[in-house]
């Protein structure tokens, strides 16, 4: 069985696939006219923690997140992950900046994201630039521009997203996404994928859907689908399962993905609120066996790391 605990405060986590996090926020003492010049930087600390089949846990990376005010309008993120080397080493291996500027028609955001080498040595592995603005209508526009290093060691364009966030009532919004990739060849974007997702909110009841649709040849056809339900009780707690959904593998009727989505990966999560402030998460994984059955994944030791009892 793989479960995953989650432990954080003051830190947003998104995305199904990611690990366990272990968080506690605290602030960092300032002095002088810094500390009246500024909000006190607040700082989170958050260790990913993976439950292993014999019950013990394993720490696949530990980080610290601070977050200051540079401006009045602009805030700066910083974090350094600690993840184990190829030699079983913890060190620094992944670093990010991310300053967030708002201003009266929107919010621009600048992302530099840099990661150790085999040789120790940080280079820029993502750089990432995004700009918000509100249209008329009130939907809100964002373009995203992501560069990445290729193989030799530039930093070249990767792909662009258009997104678009439309509320149709009090209780549900639209989420659209255009993807476009970065030809080399070509020396241009083109179309890649496309993505809707729709999040509905009933009372204590919170229905996420998303689609994707990957272009083949001419014809967009779809290749993914998630559904998440995430459900509040009376105590704050949090009962969340996610339903990921891909095309068969080949069929002799249609060929290679072609046929309907089909269930894949299951992710169940129950998040509670401790006294102490801190949020627990626990988190189990899924897949179909051939029988068509949900079985747990099992998450077998590492060869390098340190197991925590």
């Amino acid at each position: 069985m793989k479960r995953i605990t989650v432990m954080l405060v003051g830190l947003v986590v998104t995305g199904a696939l990611c690990a366990g996090i272990g968080a506690r926020a605290q602030t960092v003492p300032q002095s002088g006219d810094e500390e009246e010049a500024t909000p006190t930087p607040t700082r989170v600390e958050s260790v990913v923690r993976t439950r292993l089949a014999d019950g013990g846990y394993v720490e696949s990376s530990r980080s610290t997140t601070t977050t200051r005010m540079l401006a009045p309008n602009v805030t700066e993120k910083t974090t350094d992950v600690v993840e184990p080397d190829v030699h079983g080493q913890k060190q620094t291996m992944l670093r990010t900046r991310e300053v967030i500027t708002k201003d009266a028609t929107g919010e621009h955001v600048q992302l530099l994201e840099e990661r150790r080498d085999p040789s120790g040595r940080f280079g820029i592995e993502r750089d990432v630039t995004a700009t918000t603005v509100r249209s008329a209508n009130g939907s809100l526009q964002t373009r995203q521009i992501e560069k990445t290093r290729d193989v030799n060691g530039n930093i070249v364009p990767s792909k662009e997203v258009d997104e678009t966030v439309v509320v149709r009532s009090p209780t549900e919004k639209l989420i659209t996404r255009n993807v476009r990739a970065f030809s080399h060849i070509e020396g241009r974007f083109g179309p890649s994928a496309q993505e809707s997702e729709t999040v509905r909110s009933d009372g204590d009841i919170t229905h996420i859907e998303r689609v994707v649709r990957t272009l083949s040849g001419t014809t967009w056809t779809v290749s993914g689908k998630t559904e998440t339900t995430e459900t509040r009780a009376p105590d704050s707690s949090i009962q969340r399962t996610t339903i990921e959904q891909s095309p068969g593998l080949y069929t002799t009727r249609t060929g290679a993905g072609t046929e309907p989505l089909m269930p894949l990966r299951k992710i169940v999560e129950q998040e509670t609120r401790q006294k102490d402030g801190t949020t627990v998460i626990e988190r189990e994984f899924y897949r179909r066996n051939v029988n068509g059955e949900w079985q747990r994944e099992v998450q077998p030791a590492p060869f390098h790391g340190e197991k925590s009892p």
